[in-house]
């Protein structure tokens, strides 16, 4: 199935975009979400019930047709089977979960964040 993204932003110092993609079973893919700013830092969680064999897999894509496995700063794939936080260092125009393993139990929340950090006037 494909799962709508939510959003929360909050303004201050830092503008900070909270994206959601949940609940995600096996097979399901979160919708494409589109951030046409320079983010400053980008994170993401995994937390809920993995399941046997659960596995959520964050890709991205520039033309929002063609998606990849995202990195971390270790150049490590963000294929993830446990609970999970990490910077995502790569870069593209559209982010997404997608849920490539699990069995009926598997139910899983995606939080991407992205904080853009304004310069300060004094």
């Amino acid at each position: 199935a494909l799962i709508k993204l939510t959003q929360d932003k909050s303004q201050g110092i830092d503008a900070i975009d909270l994206v959601y993609w949940t609940p995600m079973a096996n097979g399901d893919i979160g919708s494409a979400y589109q951030y046409n700013d320079i983010a400053f830092e980008k994170m993401i969680q995994i937390d809920g019930v993995f399941g046997v064999g659960g596995t959520l897999v964050f890709e991205g894509s520039i033309d929002g047709t063609n998606w990849t496995t995202l990195k971390d700063n270790t150049g490590t794939a963000l294929s993830v089977t446990t609970l999970f936080i990490r910077n995502v260092f790569d870069a593209p125009l559209y982010f997404r979960p997608r849920v490539s393993a699990g069995d009926g139990t598997t139910n899983l929340r995606c939080i991407l964040m992205l904080r853009k950090q304004f310069m300060r006037v004094f």
